[in-house]
């Protein structure tokens, strides 16, 4: 019986905040459709999970993610290469990200009130709590948050997972992972036992056999399976 859930951050539980990650694109005159945009992730997560497949512990995991998808996103624009380092540090920057979608608060507000305890579990600098806070997603909903840069290891590494689901104090084969990315969040999440599904709404993973959804919501059919 499932007890908890713990959810990636960036790309699962909020979202870019386009006008600042994008800047300096527009500031050269520059746009990209959501297509493109959705074109250059599916390209550069798939770019990453060729890679991963090579993973050892201790290896630093997606540094050259965002470089592989400014590199693409720039030539489908026709912008300068040049725009790249700029945009990527843009990104980077974990005050960029306040977007959270329709649906996401009142969704997981069910899900705690279910008795389900909910964390989160993130590749970041140490600070997701307070990022996520500022986004209005805060202690209301979750009860631990596990990030790389206070526990010392990353994500697709099983020792983050299991360090994440004792915080929640719930058993791995009781326990549900969504994330974004198949080689981190998914292939980390199973090695360590836990259940996982993508979350995908740039539809990066539709031809895989991997359990996948499009918003947080989408939990709700998946959940009945477990």
């Amino acid at each position: 019986m499932l007890a908890g859930i713990l959810f990636d951050a960036g790309n699962t539980l909020f979202f870019p905040d386009l006008a600042r990650t994008l800047a300096p694109l527009a500031a050269a005159g520059f746009s990209a459709s959501q297509e493109q945009l959705y074109a250059a992730e599916r390209f550069a997560k798939k770019r990453l999970d060729a890679a991963m497949a090579h993973w050892q512990p201790g290896q630093r995991v997606d540094a050259d993610y965002w470089r592989v998808y400014y590199t693409h996103l720039t030539a489908a624009i026709n912008a300068p290469e040049s725009l790249v380092p700029e945009c990527i540090a843009s990104t980077q920057a974990s005050g960029n990200w306040t977007r959270v979608a329709p649906g996401t608060r009142e969704f997981l507000a069910s899900l705690r009130d279910r008795g389900l305890r909910l964390g989160v579990i993130s590749n970041s600098d140490g600070g997701i709590d307070k990022a996520l806070r500022a986004a209005g997603l805060g202690d209301e909903f979750f009860s631990s948050y596990t990030d790389s840069g206070n526990v010392g290891v990353e994500k697709p590494d099983p020792a983050i997972f299991r360090i994440a689901v004792s915080s929640l104090g719930v058993r791995p084969e009781a326990c549900l992972c969504v994330g974004d990315t198949y080689s981190v969040d998914f292939v980390g999440a199973r090695a360590a036992g836990l259940h996982a599904i993508l979350m995908d709404p740039a539809r990066v993973y539709v031809d895989d056999p991997h359990p996948r959804i499009e918003s947080v919501p989408d939990i709700t059919a998946f959940l009945e399976q477990l």
